[in-house]
């Protein structure tokens, strides 16, 4: 059993032990996208990974995290599928692994375990709530694009459509 308490800890396990865990190849760590940096990267013949790596647990803001990357890693290899896993020891029990995004999925890390006795739990969404609801694809797709196109994080785009919207019905 591998013990760790930081997040980089565990990440050079996991390269380390690639082949134990994993059953594509290792390209590259750290690489850097305009949405953030990705903790490992991985190809097999018709795909390429996306792999974000948690510390303790896997949940709703690191789903969102992850799809983020994806349609940067899509540009840099047109040719083949990307798909993006979400991995840590346990699995937030507020996420619903059936309604995940097309081209995600979990994995859940054996042989490891945080030790969580020597580290403090912070809150990753202070001053924001996570909102989880559908929109039309149109929608999505054009406010992704603008996204893209002016480096703006999605969520401060809707932050300002929610403030634009709340003001006009009063």
């Amino acid at each position: 059993m591998f013990v760790y308490t930081k997040e980089k800890e565990l990440h050079k396990f996991l390269v380390d032990n690639f082949d134990k865990h994993f059953d594509f190849s290792y390209i590259n760590s750290e690489v850097v996208t305009p949405a953030g940096r990705i903790d490992i990267l991985g190809e097999d013949e018709n795909n390429v990974y996306v792999v974000e790596i948690k510390r303790d647990e896997v949940n709703e803001f690191t789903i969102m995290q992850l799809v983020s990357y994806l349609p940067h890693i899509k540009k840099m290899y047109p040719n083949k599928n990307v798909i993006g896993i979400a991995t840590a020891p346990k699995v937030d029990k507020k996420l619903s692994l059936f309604e995940l995004p097309d081209g995600v999925l979990v994995k859940l890390l054996k042989g490891v375990m945080c030790d969580e006795s020597k580290i403090t739990k912070r809150n990753h969404l202070r001053s924001r709530k996570m909102l989880s609801n559908a929109v039309k694809n149109e929608l999505y797709d054009k406010l992704k694009e603008l996204s893209d196109e002016t480096k703006v994080p999605m969520s401060k785009l809707l932050d300002e459509a929610i403030e634009d919207l709340l003001k006009k019905r009063g």
